[in-house]
């Protein structure tokens, strides 16, 4: 275990220390949380694609003609699953973000995801099968 001193106590945590609070674990390296990062983006990323294959699936072959419904299931079991992985189960911990860094880290994202939805309804129906795709150049 390692000991830290009450200056980098009061660096990590900002407070005065407490005689218990002098046996700080060691930080993470900061290649185990890019690689942590790389990780959940890359896993997030493949469940989406997936999702749109499934959902390409449901409504073009199986015959499944409420998209609108699909769309509302699907927003209901992320907002679900959200909310127990956040406030029940407290596997992800909230953040108070200021609304600079919300604008510079989520609404990024949100805008991506946005226009993504915007292009992806209308070629789902008419996407080709996988099997049938030309070979990439």
């Amino acid at each position: 275990m390692r000991t830290c001193t009450p200056a980098l106590h009061r660096a990590r945590t900002h407070s005065r220390p407490r005689r218990s609070d002098l046996h700080c674990p060691p930080p993470s390296p900061p290649a185990l949380q890019i690689l942590h990062s790389y990780f959940y983006v890359l896993t997030w990323m493949s469940i989406s694609i997936s999702v749109i294959l499934f959902n390409k699936w449901l409504l073009a072959y199986s015959g499944f003609p409420y998209p609108i419904t699909l769309t509302l299931w699907h927003m209901t079991f992320c907002t679900a699953v959200a909310t127990l992985l956040i406030r029940v189960f407290k596997v992800v911990k909230s953040h108070n973000m200021s609304r600079k860094d919300y604008l510079h880290r989520v609404m990024p994202i949100g805008a991506w995801l946005a226009q993504a939805s915007d292009v992806a309804p209308c070629p789902l129906p008419c996407m080709p099968p996988i099997a049938h795709l030309p070979p990439l150049p």
